[in-house]
Formats: structure tokens, sequence, C-alpha cells
């Protein structure tokens, strides 16, 4: 099985630290998807992927108590994440991560 090195930050990345993430050996980058101060944008993705680097979305409302969890709310937390994926041009097929605290 092939080892894959990624990375999850909420820094937002630029592209002279997302080459010099991939010159360490980093082959993808996990970054928040949504409006907070720790999501990334589309010239931050611009920017992971023109490194070489692949990006995995998290995305993170607000799931701190097991009301949260719905299915409707997880209907809906799949297509706003979604669509914010299709705003960065994430890669068609690469995953979006759900965080859960």
């Amino acid at each position: 099985m092939r080892e894959l090195n990624g990375v999850d930050c909420a820094t937002k990345l630029n592209v002279s630290l997302a080459r010099g993430l991939k010159s360490n050996g980093i082959q993808y980058v996990a970054r928040y998807l949504g409006n907070s101060w720790k999501s990334m944008d589309k010239t931050e993705a611009d920017a992971i992927l023109d490194a070489g680097l692949k990006i995995v979305s998290i995305w993170e409302t607000n799931p701190t108590n097991a009301a949260y969890f719905t299915k409707e709310k997880g209907i809906l937390d799949a297509k706003e994440a979604s669509s914010y994926a299709n705003t960065i041009e994430q890669t068609e097929g690469s995953a979006i991560y759900f965080a859960v605290d």
C-alpha cells in the first residue's frame, strides 16, 4: 500500500508555504470550507494546487452536541459543503470531511 503524507491546518497557505510543504514530502493538505477565519478561498486553493498538492476539505459548522446530528442537518451540510467546494473548484471526486467536535 502506498503511503500518503498530508497535513491538516487552519493556517491560510500562500504559494511559498504550499511549495515548502510539497518540497518536504507533503502530498495533500486538509483545509476548511465555509465562511470562517480558517476557511480557504479560491486564491488559496489555486496556490495549493499550483504547488502540486492535493486538497482534502473539511466542513465544520457547529457540531458540538448530539441534537445537531439529524438526517435533515446532514443533507443541508452536505449541500452547503458541496457548494463551497465548487466555488474553490475542488477536484471532482476528492474528499470532503465533516468535523464532529
